[in-house]
């Protein structure tokens, strides 16, 4: 299959690989035989075993697993990198903080910054209330010229709006509307609605973060999935990070409905190391997806399958494999 190099694999719960990401750049794909293509280079619409097109089958399923995994990988980034190149975010902002005033804004409301390997962001600001502090209704606006950074180069725009801001008790709360504008690198772009909301302990070093969006595209290398979903990370004082994600994904005619079971346990560098959630075609289908020490398991089960023993599997290839997979 064009795009897919040849490869073997390691079994089950091999260690010969590195962690899956949720918060870096995660690169893998599955460990299976290619799929089959159309002239166009899409997925065919019909499998060997006769499934539909907007099913779960034998043919689609590590690709859409791919597809679920890549949202894990790079929602996270996306608002990181948005949030960091306004200024609003420091780089553990997921771990721990919350968002503060851009210190360039105390007497200027526009911004020219370099990036980390070349090019620049040039922001805009309009503070609603004139009081040189965060509050709600003040509006940034991100410009990317070909911002290099660690994780791509970036470029497109993100409008970023201060919606709430309050303190209650000792939480520190702050709630984000984000419009994303073809914003990203090449391998993952972004396009739609986003709502992040953070509440923070400063104190105990705690705090959940929820990132919600709102009928997103999200464009990764030829392939285009459409998102309703919500991703959750919650920061216990002195304990593991968790992340949960609920909601739904489109991929041409397919529709999954996405379903936490367990949630996925971060490392303190974002990596996944434990958790599982399941993917429902709306037909009976349903594709598991774990995450292990070194890959992401998937398991099929298609209609009528009601045992734990699947009628597919497959693992995800270690991170720094991964290829976009085919258009829909």
């Amino acid at each position: 299959t064009p795009g897919r190099p040849k490869f073997s694999c390691a079994p089950a719960g091999g260690r010969d690989g590195q962690l899956p990401a949720l918060g870096g750049t995660l690169k893998v794909a599955a460990c299976r035989s290619p799929v089959s293509t159309t002239p166009s280079g899409g997925l065919a619409q019909r499998d060997k075993s006769g499934g539909a097109e907007n099913a779960l089958t034998e043919a689609n399923f590590v690709d859409l697993g791919d597809q679920v995994v890549h949202l894990l990988d790079s929602s996270r980034p996306a608002v990181t990198s948005l949030l960091i190149s306004t200024g609003l975010a420091g780089p553990a902002w997921m771990n721990q903080g919350g968002l503060h005033w851009p210190s360039e804004f105390a007497s200027a409301s526009r911004v020219k910054r370099a990036c980390p390997g070349g090019g620049h962001v040039h922001v805009r600001m309009r503070d609603a209330d004139r009081s040189g502090d965060l509050s709600a209704r003040d509006r940034f606006t991100a410009e990317f010229d070909n911002c290099v950074t660690e994780d791509g180069t970036l470029s497109g725009r993100g409008d970023v709006a201060v919606t709430a801001r309050r303190v209650e008790g000792s939480l520190e709360i702050t709630e984000i509307d984000i419009d994303f504008h073809a914003f990203g690198t090449p391998a993952a772009r972004w396009t739609g609605k986003a709502q992040v909301r953070l509440s923070v302990d400063p104190q105990r070093g705690s705090g959940q973060r929820s990132i919600a969006l709102r009928d997103v595209s999200l464009d990764w290398g030829d392939t285009r999935t459409r998102w309703n979903a919500t991703l959750d990370i919650d920061t216990p004082p002195g304990g593991e990070q968790t992340a949960t994600v609920q909601g739904v994904m489109h991929w041409g005619a397919m529709t999954l409905q996405l379903q936490q079971n367990e949630p996925f346990i971060l490392s303190g560098s974002g990596l996944a190391r434990a958790g599982r959630l399941t993917a429902h075609d709306g037909l009976g289908g349903r594709l598991g997806i774990e995450a292990g020490r070194w890959r992401y398991t998937y398991r099929l089960h298609l209609p009528g399958n009601t045992s734990e023993r699947p009628d597919s599997s497959s693992q995800s290839q270690p991170t720094g494999e991964r290829h976009p997979g085919p258009t829909r």
